[in-house]
């Protein structure tokens, strides 16, 4: 055995699990599978050969995705032989409820190999609703921060703005408004006053010096694209991360997802430009991935 003891073979096999691993039910039959790189075929090898289970295959799609490699373990007897493994293992959190579930729909099946006696499909049918509810990637619940009290950006944008058009003679312009800010350090900053009111133009007119504004405002039409571009950013993230899921059987994590989009998905928009798409972060990115899954259902 390529491992000093069961002991350690149990916690690399655990820990692939936890990582990779897919517990399914195809046709109400157990299954379990991970999917990874073909560059990393031979830790699926060392697995497969360690256990005596199941097989490795590999996979080379059309271009421009990249080759991979399979490790399948489907027979009755060895998906029941893998279930006690990953007791004796232990798993935690998500992947030990998956476990669960799955572990039932394996002694159904075994059940059904004793004479006279037949696995009960509706048992099993109910089963695999039950690890597809499981599997559902669901955010922490954490408890309330302290919560500070915010700054009024808007208050606070519109009496700097007051304050400098009565100090200030002629037109307003942004960059005689940055002129008189480097003597109030405490006023908001142009591009804070921007983001909150959408533009130069429309903080003046609000703080009611729409008469005094240096210069027309730019034809109507950019803030319009700048919103189609960003929803068409947002679009190619979740389609990616719905590509990961069909391709591995579950959502991925976030560094997982950056290093698959490398290779995988070069489409979709990079790590930096994700997080400012989504403000929620991660969570976010997952929760707006399994609510689109679920409206094309």
């Amino acid at each position: 055995m390529p491992f000093a003891s069961r002991r350690q073979l149990l916690g690399y096999i655990s820990g692939f699990v936890c990582a990779e691993g897919c517990f399914g039910l195809s046709d109400c039959r157990p299954r379990f599978t991970i999917h990874l790189r073909q560059d990393d075929r031979p830790l699926l090898d060392l697995l497969a050969v360690s256990t005596g289970l199941g097989k490795v295959s590999d996979h080379r799609p059309a271009q421009p995705l990249n080759p991979s490699s399979t490790w399948t373990i489907a027979g009755r007897a060895q998906v029941a032989e893998l279930g006690g493994l990953l007791r004796l293992g232990g798993l935690a959190g998500r992947k030990a409820r998956e476990l669960d579930v799955w572990s039932r729909a394996v002694d159904e099946v075994s059940r059904g190999t004793t004479p006279g006696v037949m696995a009960r499909t509706h048992v099993l049918e109910r089963l695999r609703d039950r690890l597809a509810q499981v599997r559902a990637y669901r955010p922490p619940e954490r408890p309330e921060l302290l919560q500070l009290t915010g700054r009024d950006i808007g208050h606070e944008s519109l009496a700097a703005l007051r304050a400098w058009s009565r100090m200030a003679a002629g037109p307003l312009s942004c960059v005689e408004y940055m002129r008189w800010r480097r003597g109030q350090p405490d006023a908001p900053h142009r591009n804070t006053i921007v983001r909150h009111f959408g533009s130069w133009h429309g903080a003046l007119t609000v703080a009611g010096l729409g008469d005094r504004i240096a210069r027309a405002p730019r034809p109507i039409g950019g803030e319009e694209r700048r919103r189609d571009r960003r929803v068409a950013q947002q679009a190619r993230v979740l389609a990616a991360v719905r590509r990961f899921e069909l391709e591995h059987g579950r959502v991925p994590r976030a560094l997982e997802f950056f290093r698959w989009r490398l290779e995988s998905a070069v489409e979709a928009p990079s790590q930096a430009t994700v997080y400012n798409l989504f403000p929620g972060g991660w969570a976010e990115v997952l929760e707006r991935a399994r609510q689109a899954a679920g409206a094309t259902v």
